[in-house]
């Protein structure tokens, strides 16, 4: 049986991502661990939300700052947006807290389209030895985005993802 990151390995070559799996010898489990691996403001973060009462991963950027929930529910359409639970968090998605995995958790997605200045992003595998460093536009064509948050500065790249994949809602019209 493959463990989760040969799964994920796997996906991500089959998908022919531009990606790599970076593994340490000491846990990430701080903000200061993970600054001596990588720029903390190409990190992007999973957080699982409860959007009109179903599970949503939001995959964010760090560049965009502290996340605005209200501003994200509105700017994306959602009647109501809430953070589930950490105790919960387990019991509803099979990941521990602070381990869900960027790509792979199989839930629909919230993209943050700041991820898109950056050349590579990082995130989380579930392993806490092993980090993905992955393009930013193949983690948005690998996930199941639904929803997309735009850029404020309306950046070039999100023209461009827009132009190369389409938007999640302008697929669904």
């Amino acid at each position: 049986m493959q463990s989760l990151l040969e799964t994920l390995r796997s996906m991500l070559e089959q998908q022919k991502a531009d990606f790599e799996i970076l593994s340490h010898h000491r846990p990430l489990l701080s903000r200061g661990d993970a600054a001596r691996v990588f720029d903390l403001v190409k990190a992007a973060p999973v957080f699982i939300l409860e959007a009109d009462g179903e599970l949503t991963a939001f995959l964010a950027s760090a560049a965009r700052g502290r996340i605005d929930l209200k501003a994200l529910r509105q700017d994306v359409g959602y009647a109501s947006l809430r953070p589930v639970p950490e105790a919960d968090l387990l019991v509803r998605t099979g990941c521990a807290p602070g381990r869900v995995p960027l790509v792979g958790h199989g839930l629909p997605v919230i993209f943050d389209e700041v991820l898109l200045r950056h050349d590579y992003v990082y995130g989380k595998t579930s392993d806490v030895l092993h980090t993905l460093k992955i393009r930013p536009l193949d983690l948005m064509r690998v996930c199941n985005v639904v929803k997309v948050w735009p850029d404020p500065q309306g950046r070039p790249a999100g023209s461009m993802a827009a132009a190369t994949f389409g938007r999640p809602d302008d697929q669904a019209r």
